[in-house]
């Protein structure tokens, strides 16, 4: 007994010194290639991050590959792709040449808390407050280290991103997947699902996609506590200064998992004297009216820049509310067909890829989930979820009903979100998804899966096929 703990406790010694001696490589590294000082402060932050978020050594591993993976396409985009003027080049979004001329600004006219005043109580881009705090003083810390380097903003960014996956991996393992499984899970996720090619772009949409995931992890767990609803409260509230419309349906998700904690009238008492108050409050604002014109103006530019004869400007023309419909459905398809956007750079055979994937598992999942459903029209509709096949078998009921829940205000936020035909701003509510797509999964035999699997396969290619020759 004794040896074996001796043996034990020498391979969690070998593995921490690795741990150690990997993370002083990398700041090392990292710092001679980019010649950025800056990085031996933010590097350092994200480990302590890592030191403490994870709970297992399989969770420090995961936490670490993802950092460096990330690390690595960020240096790629920064130094190769845009380079030298982040100023006039920008990496898919054109909204990172103002973020960047931003920070320009900002930095050489203010001192650090002149700035953080000036935007906070200058009433300029409410929508941009937590970003704006966010990028303009890690442009401080750089500058602090001799000038604003582009690669430090995209190195945090990239950092924020890796979250999204390790918290996903801590979700899998709620629904009784394994660690191996979710592992795997997670990496597969993190590298096919968008997380790892909008990483690199900077734009505030990573950040959320990371707080919309650590709030899914948090309102999903077991052993759900009033801790838990004070950090998702917490970053409900920061959410809103980095995208509005997504920290509103943040907060949704707060006061759903106050049903955890809290007597259920009381729950009720709350729910319906809070939700008309905030609905009256944002419409009677000028809020609604600067939302509703961003909509519009979303729509009115999705369908200037389709193509008369496209798929997507023939959506965007039908009646309200088909073309939102459409456009929700039409958005897990982007982007279609897979190779328009490999013209701009060949790194976007990333997004292109996840594209293909998100695709394939989405339809997939979904054609098994209705087989499931007519197979069992004679029960009830939740008799699905309570099978002692499906990986959330155990979980216990409150968790499958608040799991369905966030499940359909995720498809109904990418169906509103769809006025504007972009992936960047719905993929944040994909780890939910992507967790009901495994359920289902679990749910099917191997041959009826995979079977459908190829069903879609062969319909996908057909329809890029048809795609490709009309045009």
């Amino acid at each position: 007994m004794h040896g074996y703990l001796d043996s034990n406790y020498k391979s969690v010694s070998v593995f921490t010194y690795l741990v150690t001696l990997t993370k002083l490589l990398t700041v090392v590294y990292i710092t001679f290639i980019t010649q950025n000082f800056s990085l031996l402060v933010i590097i350092p932050l994200f480990w302590c991050l890592g030191l403490l978020i994870h709970k297992n050594s399989t969770e420090l591993k995961l936490y670490l590959t993802l950092m460096s993976i990330f690390a690595t396409y960020s240096l790629i985009i920064s130094y190769i792709v845009v380079g030298d003027s982040p100023e006039v080049r920008y990496y898919v979004a054109v909204d990172s040449l103002f973020f960047w001329n931003d920070i320009l600004n900002l930095s050489y006219n203010s001192t650090l808390l002149g700035g953080l005043n000036n935007i906070v109580f200058s009433g300029q881009y409410p929508d941009l407050v937590g970003f704006r705090i966010l990028y303009f003083t890690v442009a401080k810390l750089s500058a602090s280290f001799g000038e604003l380097e582009h690669y430090s903003q995209i190195f945090v960014l990239s950092q924020l991103s890796a979250l999204v996956p390790f918290y996903l991996f801590k979700l899998l393992k709620e629904f009784d997947f394994n660690e191996l499984q979710s592992y795997r899970l997670a990496l597969i996720y993190s590298l096919f699902c968008f997380v790892f090619f909008y990483s690199g772009v900077f734009v505030r949409d990573s950040i959320v996609s990371a707080i919309f995931s650590i709030i899914f992890y948090y309102i999903l767990k077991r052993d759900f506590a009033f801790k838990d609803l004070a950090i998702i409260t917490i970053l409900s509230l920061i959410c809103l200064t980095f995208r509005f419309q997504h920290g509103l349906i943040a907060c949704c998700l707060g006061l759903i998992s106050s049903y955890r904690v809290i007597n259920r009238r009381l729950f009720y008492f709350i729910a319906f004297a809070t939700l008309p108050a905030i609905i009256f409050f944002f419409v009677s604002s000028s809020i609604y009216d600067d939302q509703l014109a961003l909509t519009s103006r979303y729509l009115e530019k999705s369908i200037d820049s389709s193509s008369g004869g496209s798929l997507g400007a023939i959506i965007l023309k039908l009646p309200i509310p088909l073309n939102y419909l459409g456009m929700g459905a039409f958005s897990q398809l982007l982007p279609f067909p897979f190779w328009v956007y490999l013209e701009d750079s060949y790194l976007r055979v990333f997004e292109s890829l996840s594209g293909i994937y998100w695709f394939l598992l989405t339809a997939t999942s979904l054609f098994c989930f209705l087989m499931i459903v007519f197979s069992q029209r004679t029960q009830r509709f939740w008799s699905i979820f309570k099978s002692k096949n499906l990986k959330m078998y155990s979980t216990p009921e409150c968790v499958k009903n608040i799991f369905l829940l966030c499940i359909s205000i995720s498809a109904v936020a990418i169906i509103l979100a769809s006025s504007e035909a972009n992936v960047r701003r719905i993929y944040c509510f994909y780890p939910v998804l992507f967790v009901f797509y495994n359920v289902i999964k679990s749910q099917c035999s191997v041959s009826q899966y995979t079977y459908t699997w190829y069903f879609v396969v062969i319909n996908y290619v057909l329809l890029n096929i048809i795609y490709f020759s009309f045009k």
